[in-house]
């Protein structure tokens, strides 16, 4: 039998987003690092267009997930 997440209360929900937006400005401030010393984050998600951000796909959204982790996201 499949595990069922809990239904999330709306103070949950908003929790949740808040910690995203959180990790979201966290790894923006990394880039920024990254982009003062050009540094690129490999990633096999890449499409070689010079706007890509230094942390991209995959590696872009398992930061962010363990990020949000760390702030207590998914309770």
């Amino acid at each position: 039998m499949k595990h069922k997440e809990p239904i999330k209360t709306a103070q949950e929900k908003s929790n949740l987003s808040k910690n995203r937006e959180m990790a979201a400005n966290i790894i923006d401030k990394f880039e920024d690092l990254l982009d003062d010393k050009d540094i690129t984050i490999p990633s096999a998600d890449r499409e070689s267009n010079e706007d890509e951000a230094r942390i991209y796909g995959t590696e872009y959204y398992e930061l962010e997930n363990a990020i949000t982790e760390l702030l207590g996201g998914d309770k």
